[in-house]
């Protein structure tokens, strides 16, 4: 707990640019509130590779978003459930669900798509707020956080350098 932790401090103390931070945290929900065994998890990991985004950062709030995840199925399952029988909707899922490529995207499961909606529409927002947050600690607290003697202390260790050439 305490590398990870640590490592969580030299990601946000390094030169890697708040967007990439951000937009790794953005996809990890995704992957964390989403059933993994899904097809758009396979279009999400893609991604997370195609894309210059921190892959460190995506699977931290990849496992603190499958912890929320658990607690918020309830409001998936309504979200997915009001999707899956909207009148408008239903002549369109019937079509996709004829089709067998649909079928594997499991679109008919009301946590997937409750869950993937709305981790789409959080999304940006998301990743918006990461980054005013990632850019206000390094403006206003980060040398402050330097300076304390604990920091000081585990920067002087052996252990804390062999952890940051680790990450390297």
């Amino acid at each position: 707990m305490i590398r990870q932790a640590i490592k969580l401090f030299l990601l946000l103390n390094s030169e890697t640019s708040a967007w990439q931070l951000a937009l790794g945290a953005s996809f990890g929900m995704i992957l964390g509130f989403t059933p993994f065994l899904s097809l758009h998890n396979l279009v999400v990991v893609f991604l997370l590779l195609a894309l210059r985004v921190n892959i460190s950062f995506a699977l931290l709030f990849w496992g603190i978003c499958s912890g929320f995840a658990y607690l918020l199925d309830n409001q998936f399952h309504q979200l997915g459930w009001s999707i899956l029988n909207a009148p408008a909707l239903i002549d369109l899922f019937s079509a996709m669900y004829n089709h067998p490529l649909w079928r594997w995207t499991k679109f008919n499961n009301t946590v997937v798509i409750g869950s993937l909606l709305a981790s789409l529409l959080l999304f940006f927002p998301l990743a918006a707020a990461l980054k005013w947050a990632i850019v206000r600690y390094r403006l206003r607290w980060q040398a402050r956080v330097e300076k304390l003697r604990v920091v000081q202390a585990l920067k002087a260790s052996r252990w804390f350098n062999s952890l940051n050439q680790l990450g390297e």
